[in-house]
Order: C-alpha cells, then structure tokens, then sequence
C-alpha cells in the first residue's frame, strides 16, 4: 500500500442505469459536491507528460463545483498555453493576469477574474505566449491574494515533471488531481509521483485521474485501488480530446464520472477520508 494516499474513487466503466442503487450513488456525489467548507479549498490538476487532457479535466471539475458553491469557485490557468483550462470553460479572450491591486471585497475579489460560459471565474497566471509552465511562486503571486474569497479554486498547472516542479506546485494546495493517460505504463507512473507527493513533512492528498482517451477500457483503476491508491477511469470523451466543457458539455457517463472526481477532490481537500473505497461502490449497469 502506498503510504499517506487517502483511500478514495471508483471506476465508472458501464452506462449508468436508473436503478435504486445508481440514484443513491448519484445521491452521494451531489453531497459531495455541496459540501461545506470553513475557508477557501485549493485543488491542483497536473499531469506528468502532456496530452492526457489535464485543462479539460480542470474545466470539467471547477465546472462541476461551481453549480453549488455559492461563493463560487476560481479557475486559474498556470501554464503558458492557448487552450488551458479559461479556454475549455468557454473564455474566447486571455483570462486576466495578476491584479494590481490586493482585493479587500467580495465584490472587488470577482471582479478581477473573467466570468466563464460554464460557470466558474478564470484568472490566468500566464500570458498566453509561450506553451510553458507558469512557476509555482508566479501563480501565488497572481492568484494567492484572490483565493480567499471563494469557496474552492481549482489550478490548472499543466505538465509539472517530478520532483520538485510538481511538489511545488503542490505544496499550497489542500489536494492534487493528477491526470494520466489510462493505459498500464502511464497509470503505474503516475501512482508512483502520487506516493512522492504524498510523502515528506506535508503531504498532499492525490486523487488519480485515469483519462481512456485511445478507448482501451483498462482495468488499470481497480488494480491501483487494491494498493491504496485513490484512481477514478474518465471514459472516452470528445471533450477531452480538444473540446470546450461549455460547448454542450460531456457525456452522460463522463459527466457522472467529472462529479464524482470533483466530488472525491473536495473531500480529501476539507481533510476527511471518502467513503468510496472498493469496486462494490462502482455504478453498475
């Protein structure tokens, strides 16, 4: 088992059937993504080497937060790339770089982030030029002062290499959403950065997020579950492969699987452990 990674996520690998037991997993993912929270959660979304669908990913969860989060929710691009995460929720121009001024409102925090088609507010960290990473203490510059006046803030950091680019990133959040392409090699790679962030004086919370974009509907989820890691299958979706979420947004399936993944996220954030730790909870069809 890998140490200090939260037992959390299931695989939704069938078509979800209406069934009592469906509903009630359903049931427990709208609690999820409603919870509350005492003071601004910060989720991270990164992945180890490109192409995985890591902004749409982020889009998707800060999306999905966003339709209960009263305070709202904060999407912040941090890596120099024309379609990041601002670009899947529907933004047609640069999200806004870092203010000038510190934020003393509510009011004045909203007004200093682009209001998306799909809900959240965008900030980028970036500027749009070069496809680069943002640095970790260049994305607190830009956003730390604003986060604070929303509920949740979801990172889109892009590709962080390990070791230290992606525990950097990392180190001022309360969970990281590490996306990898599904297949066996990639997954494996992925678990084991998730245990090396997981490890040292404060570690972070890693949900796996195991994007089947060639279709190979692996069996990779469970097998990492069963040594403690938390892993969630994203099924095949067009809007993963270089879509907007705003533009009419996912599949059934997939959107049930972006709740959830948001839903598990939130939950290792506020520092509880989730519920779904076995394939028993999976929705079956």
């Amino acid at each position: 088992m890998m140490p200090g990674i939260p037992l959390a996520g299931w695989a939704l690998t069938r078509p979800f059937r209406a069934d009592a037991p469906g509903l009630a997993a359903v049931a427990g993912i709208a609690g999820g993504l409603a919870a509350p929270v005492a003071t601004n959660r910060r989720i991270a979304v990164m992945s180890l080497d490109g192409g995985a669908g890591t902004s749409a990913v982020a889009a998707g969860v800060a999306s999905a937060l966003s339709r209960t989060r009263p305070a709202g929710v904060l999407a912040v691009s941090a890596h120099r790339a024309a379609r990041g995460v601002g670009w899947h929720l529907g933004l047609v121009e640069q999200a806004p770089g870092r203010p000038s001024r510190a934020p003393l409102t509510v009011e004045q925090a909203r007004a200093l982030a682009a209001p998306s088609p799909a809900g959240p507010l965008v900030l980028s960290a970036g500027d749009g030029s070069v496809s680069d990473a943002v640095d970790a203490g260049a994305w607190w510059d830009a956003a730390g002062g604003l986060t604070r006046f929303f509920d949740v803030t979801v990172t889109d950091f892009g590709r962080r290499p390990l070791p230290d680019d992606a525990r950097h990133a990392a180190e001022r959040s309360h969970a990281v959403c590490l996306v990898s392409h599904a297949d066996r090699y990639s997954a494996e790679l992925a678990a084991h950065a998730a245990s090396r962030l997981a490890d040292g004086d404060a570690p972070v919370p890693v949900v796996l997020c195991l994007v089947d974009r060639q279709g190979l509907r692996a069996r990779v989820a469970p097998l990492l579950r069963s040594r403690g890691a938390a892993a969630i299958t994203m099924p095949r979706e067009r809007t993963l492969e270089g879509g907007r979420v705003s533009d009419g947004g996912f599949a059934t399936a997939t959107r049930i699987a972006v709740d959830l993944l948001a839903a598990d996220l939130l939950t290792v954030a506020r520092g509880v452990p989730a519920a779904r730790t076995a394939p028993a909870a999976e929705v079956r069809a």
